[in-house]
Parts: C-alpha cells; sequence; structure tokens
C-alpha cells in the first residue's frame, strides 16, 4: 500500500539546526508531492467558476466583487497549505529511534546513514 511519504536523504540547513548537538537525523520524511494535488484543482476549479459568474454582461458589480473576494480568500488558504507542505518534514533523530527497536515500523534501511 502506498504511504504517500517520500524519504529524505539529505534534509535542508533549516532543519538540521533544530536538532541538538548529540542528535544524528536517521531518517527525514516529508508527504508526497501528490498531496498537494486536491489545493492545486481547488485553486483552479474556483478560477473557472469565478470567471463563468463574473463574465458576461449581467450581474451586478457587487455579486462579482464577492466572487472574486471568495476566489481569492481561497487562494490564500490553498496557497496557505501548499507552503505548508513545502515547509514541513519530519525525522526520525537518535535517540529516538534505535535500529533493532520494534516499536516503530520504519524499514530497516531507513536506519543507515547517507554518505
Amino acid at each position: 500500500m502506498y504511504d504517500f511519504l517520500v524519504y529524505i536523504t539529505k534534509l535542508p540547513a533549516t532543519v538540521i539546526t533544530y536538532l541538538m548537538p548529540d542528535e544524528e537525523v536517521y531518517v527525514g520524511v516529508r508527504m508526497h508531492p501528490i498531496v498537494i494535488l486536491w489545493h492545486v484543482v481547488l485553486i483552479l476549479a474556483g478560477l473557472v467558476g469565478a470567471l463563468a459568474l463574473t463574465t458576461g454582461g449581467t450581474g451586478r458589480s457587487g455579486f462579482r466583487l464577492v466572487i472574486w473576494l471568495l476566489f481569492f480568500v481561497l487562494v490564500a488558504w490553498a496557497g496557505s497549505r501548499i507552503i505548508d507542505w513545502r515547509l514541513t518534514y519530519v525525522r526520525a533523530v537518535s535517540p529516538a529511534v534505535v535500529p533493532g527497536d520494534t516499536r516503530h515500523d520504519l524499514p530497516e534501511e531507513a536506519f543507515r546513514a547517507p554518505r
């Protein structure tokens, strides 16, 4: 079964700065990029809907303003979720996860430090 995780061999320096001096990263993961597809689809659907409701000669300008304001709220919300995905990493560090420990479900190759 696909778990929507991407294993990262080299974490960005911004993540490494939060480690304690005696900690070593064993594995880093982030959510797969496919999880932001829903937000991109919502933005595109909102754009199509806003264009469909506001183009043409009918309708009042107040109605059009409300439609476009709702679209920009949708873009702001979905954009914040996409940015949140971009900046979120999960890392397993020593001594939190130890190879051979059966309390986790990570594969053994996840504990090999990249060289």
